[in-house]
């Protein structure tokens, strides 16, 4: 279970420096990509309800392993 949580932090870490990176991009006008503030901030908001509910999942396991 630690290995998929570490695979998970380094996807959702990956995916972050990603997003970061082509917003960093688009405002020093290297790459041309319309609205990049509001694309980054809707980006950034679903990783982090998608790590939100990763987590929920994985402590909700970790809680029934412990009372069995």
């Amino acid at each position: 279970m630690n290995n998929v949580k570490k695979m998970l932090a380094f996807f959702y870490l990956g995916i972050l420096i990603i997003t970061a990176s082509f917003s960093l991009l688009s405002i020093w006008d290297i790459i041309q990509i319309p609205n990049i503030l509001t694309k980054t901030l809707y980006s950034f908001f679903i990783i982090f309800i998608a790590m939100v509910i990763s987590i929920f999942i994985f402590s909700l396991s970790e809680n029934s392993k412990e009372r069995s």
